[in-house]
């Protein structure tokens, strides 16, 4: 009895079916990430904000841009009414940083050009400066940003003076699903060398370097992304990666990218 039951054993044992291996990354891959907590940064200024100050109307309008390392950068525009009259151009600056999702915006402007004041019957040569930190305000439909605005009049050449109120500017987000698109190759070593890009849904594309090592016991991949250029404080680690059919079937990726850090878990539910 106890030979019959080994012999079935065995022969269960060689009839189940092997568990079928992945080959080693080659070719390209192609990971949907989520829009939540996604990718969250300023994008255009809203034309319609306007906000009076002392009896001056100041309206902004522009459309600041973050790239791959969190960096804020674009045209702006400033429109006076009232008391004094004119417009204001120059260009936003600032920093992305924080948490997907919740991430901490800092935004600052600068702008030149020329107004008229009623009150002195003159045109003056303009230079405004404004330093915000922002938060998210979904009345306001966008991230509030407030600070001092600091303002200096010269006139023919000489300054008349300097003067700082607090104001306020709302700027639109954008938040979106995102996707790595990876292109790699393996040694007989195991090593994992190639390319990547990601791609957020609003059209920017970062690009970036990848290094790894395949693990053939456990058919899985460890890799790192470095960015390039404009992406260059952008990174990613694909951790347990399982590459087959075109696509990460599971693992974990952790990314820093356009300033702000997070995880998710692959494959991402739809």
């Amino acid at each position: 009895m106890a030979r019959s039951s080994a012999f079935l054993v065995l022969v269960l044992a060689l009839s189940a079916p092997l568990r079928a291996s992945a080959d080693p990354p080659s070719g390209s891959y192609t990971i949907d990430l989520p829009a939540e907590p996604g990718i969250l940064v300023p994008a255009e200024a809203q034309a319609s904000y306007c906000e009076t100050v002392e009896g001056i109307t100041i309206c902004l309008s522009g459309e600041p841009v973050t790239d791959g390392s969190g960096v804020i950068s674009g045209d702006a525009q400033l429109e006076f009414s009232g008391e004094v009259e004119g417009t204001l151009t120059g260009s936003f600056g600032g920093k992305v940083s924080g948490a997907a999702g919740h991430p901490r915006v800092r935004l600052t402007m600068e702008l030149t050009g020329e107004f008229y004041s009623w009150w002195e019957n003159q045109t003056f040569d303009v230079q405004v400066t404004q330093r915000t930190r922002c938060v998210r305000d979904e009345i306001a439909g966008g991230f509030y940003c407030q600070g001092p605005l600091r303002t200096c009049a010269s006139f023919e050449g000489s300054r008349v003076g300097c003067g700082s109120v607090s104001s306020g500017f709302v700027v639109e987000e954008e938040s979106a699903a995102w996707q790595l698109v990876l292109e790699l190759s393996t040694d007989e070593r195991g090593v994992v060398t190639g390319t990547a890009t990601v791609e957020l849904e609003t059209g920017a594309v970062f690009a970036y370097t990848v290094t790894g090592k395949y693990d053939a016991r456990r058919d899985s991949s460890s890799l790192r992304l470095v960015g390039l250029g404009e992406a260059s404080r952008s990174k990613l680690r694909l951790s347990s990666a399982v590459l087959a059919g075109g696509t990460a079937t599971a693992g974990t990726v952790d990314y820093q990218i356009s300033g702000q850090k997070g995880r998710a878990i692959l494959p991402v539910a739809p």
